[in-house]
């Protein structure tokens, strides 16, 4: 299957030649990122007829048209319908995605070329020669124009997966000749010749030690490569070149984008018990070898007692729902056992304005029932005290049960207990100075009896029982000196859904809306959070300074800044399924 790389014809099963040294780990990781950075860039395909996907409403029928239409993933023939995790595409998608998939990529491939860029001038990497060619070769090669020229098909496919416990990764060249010409510069500018291996018939590069081997083979048009437990090589060699499964993921792949109703491109799905099942009781000869070591410490018994623990959480499954030049959708799901999502989805509380997609620079709730919380965490930590888990090596989660379930059995203090989240909307703040100033905001503690939390502040803070705050939400100027830095205009106001706070002049006329904001409908979100453009810059600049402390500045290229989003939005609700997370992002039009 594999075309030969290098000049070795050798037919034997197994043929290693050395031509100066074998490729170091350095070198293998150099190109782990390459292959990956291209993946990643490669999730989508590149059929200039396959239709586009449209917006979240008419999802269904876009993916239904594009799973028609569009052409299937060639690399889906090598996965095994068992794989226990699979990131990849279905179909390949339209050149119009395609150019908006390398829109979004830009700016953390130019952060990653200022990184090339500032590690050439280290004087570590200049006196490893084969830093330096594998740096030399990818500086500059961080676009779509780049990537092409080293051998990626820059509209290709890829795929992670597992072949049981075995790392695979495809991805489809543009050229296999530019990428053996891109191995071959790094090679002449380091002075050095890479390791050439081949079996049965199929050639490869080859590099590691005693612990593990990494090998990479290309034909003309796929990438393939895997990390071998070099005691096991022979037995992983033949499982990455054999032939193609006879059951390949694609049905299920079918399944899981239906049931889910996902675009049929870059979707991620992780079996848990698979995954487990693969290390634990694979007996295969790489499975062995590579988990021989953690397998003599655990006891009889264990396999099956972490199995039933990834059972809690069966199945992780994320993908795309709409893609398109106005919005990109994406859902991630971490399935829960019925018992387990049964419980958790009453969790959220009902508080007003979860659901509120607020177009401000900033804004975040938090929604949790902390009475069935409560009683749900003390229920799992009491069934695992009722009847503990016999492996010795769980016994830290026995104890650690034990504990929680002992101090969950201790009553919480009212202020907790009436606690059900909070709110912020940020519309105005100025960093310059380091701290927050000029702050526009709004912010809602939800509370389950908000006039004995006040009381209770009261009789602590004695300027907050001067205040005479009513439940009908009519905003209270906020004494002065009682917030220990300064804010405009601070005023406080309460409802029975809580209390709320505004700062800056004429928000404190938004105040009683806020409070009174409807419940979201439906799966009722515990969690959102959303940012305009403006505020994502805010984001980067603390970011940067946090990454500046770590580092001299002069090592840290600048974060750069991608202006193709007006708008964020993050949501999270305990559905029927499990856990379930809703991101969708506004273009700029």
């Amino acid at each position: 299957m594999f075309e030969a790389v290098g000049s070795n014809t050798s037919n034997e099963p197994e043929l290693s030649t050395t031509r100066e040294q074998l490729m170091t780990n350095k070198f293998g990781r150099s190109l782990i990122g390459i292959t990956f950075v291209a993946t990643f860039l490669a999730g989508c395909g590149g059929d200039d007829d396959a239709p586009a996907s449209t917006d979240a409403a008419s999802a269904p029928a876009a993916k239904a048209q594009m799973s028609s239409s569009g052409k299937g993933s060639p690399l889906l023939a090598y996965v095994p319908a068992d794989t226990p995790y699979f990131v990849g595409n279905r179909n390949t998608m339209d050149k119009k995605t395609v150019d908006l998939m390398w829109s979004m990529a830009e700016p953390g491939l130019s952060y990653i070329d200022n990184a090339i860029s500032a590690a050439l001038e280290d004087d570590k990497v200049n006196d490893d020669p084969l830093a330096k060619a594998v740096m030399e070769e990818l500086s500059g090669k961080m676009t779509r124009q780049g990537m092409a020229e080293l051998g990626f098909d820059p509209a290709g496919s890829g795929a992670l997966y597992g072949l049981g416990v075995l790392p695979v990764l495809r991805a489809q060249l543009s050229d296999g000749n530019r990428l053996r010409e891109t191995i071959g510069r790094i090679e002449a500018k380091a002075g050095q010749e890479f390791t050439v291996s081949s079996f049965d018939g199929q050639e490869f590069y080859e590099s590691g030690d005693d612990k593990a081997k990494f090998v990479i083979a290309i034909n003309d048009d796929q990438l393939v490569a895997s990390v071998i437990p070099s005691n096991a090589r022979d037995a992983g060699l033949k499982q990455l070149f054999s032939t193609t499964p006879d059951s390949n993921i694609t049905s299920r792949l079918d399944s899981v984008n239906d049931e889910y109703n996902l675009l049929p491109v870059f979707t991620m799905l992780v079996d848990s018990v698979g995954f487990v099942d693969a290390m634990l009781t694979d007996n295969s000869e790489v499975a062995t070898a590579m988990f021989a070591e953690g397998r003599q410490n655990i006891g009889p018994g264990c396999a099956a007692e972490f199995r039933d623990i990834a059972g809690i959480m069966p199945q992780i499954v994320s993908g795309y729902t709409a893609f398109n030049d106005s919005a990109i959708d994406s859902i991630a799901v971490m399935r829960l056992r019925d018992d387990i999502a049964s419980a958790t989805k009453g969790l959220a509380a009902p508080m007003g304005g979860m659901g509120n997609i607020d177009d401000v620079l900033f804004h975040m709730g938090f929604a949790m029932d902390v009475l069935k919380t409560k009683q749900f965490l003390s229920d799992q930590a009491n069934a695992v005290a009722a009847d503990p888990y016999q492996c010795a090596e769980l016994a830290e989660l026995n104890d650690g049960m034990a504990q929680m379930s002992a101090q969950l059995s201790q009553p919480l203090p009212p202020m907790v207990g009436n606690f059900q989240g909070f709110r912020l909307s940020l519309k105005e703040m100025d960093l310059s100075s380091g701290m927050p100033q000029n702050l526009r905001a709004l912010l809602m503690i939800g509370i389950t009896n908000p006039q004995l939390v006040v009381g209770m502040a009261g009789a602590m803070v004695p300027q907050l029982a001067d205040l005479q705050l009513t439940a009908d939400g009519t905003p209270t100027p906020l004494p002065a000196g009682l917030i220990p830095f300064p804010l405009d205009g601070p005023h406080l106001a309460m409802t029975e859904q809580g209390i709320g706070m505004s700062t800056g002049t004429g928000e404190e006329a938004q105040l009683k809306g806020f409070l009174s904001s409807d419940a979201a409908s439906g799966d009722l979100p515990f969690l959102v959070m959303g940012y305009d453009e403006e505020g994502m810059a805010l984001y980067q600049q603390q970011i940067q300074q946090a990454m500046a402390a770590m580092a001299p500045e002069e090592d840290m290229p600048e974060l750069p800044m991608s202006d193709l989003f007006s708008r964020q939005t993050i949501s999270a609700s305990f559905t029927d399924r499990g856990l379930e997370m809703f991101s969708k992002a506004y273009l700029e039009k």
